[in-house]
């Protein structure tokens, strides 16, 4: 959720800059609306990284501890040997 908000703020963001930087002339108005929109979708971005940041937080996974992938490695190797040793 966290990610899909910076991608958004990047995003519009970009697109605000990008329709500001323009010299269009008669379309400036349509750029101005442009940069109004990109602006939007950054405020939008943003508010969807406060909610990631808000409610996804940093939980535990369900299941408990979790093992470093050095001890994960340990436990799989262990468990492949055990298997082995049954056949």
């Amino acid at each position: 959720m966290r990610l899909l908000g910076v991608a958004a703020v990047l995003f519009g963001l970009g697109l605000a800059g990008a329709a500001l930087m323009t010299d269009a002339g008669e379309l400036q108005v349509l750029f101005g609306v442009f940069a109004l929109g990109g602006v939007l979708i950054a405020l939008v971005g943003g508010g969807l990284y406060l909610l990631g940041a808000l409610f996804g937080g940093n939980k535990a996974k369900a299941g408990g501890q979790r093992l470093t992938p050095e001890q994960q490695q340990l436990l799989d190797a262990r468990e492949f040997q055990a298997a082995r040793r049954e056949k």
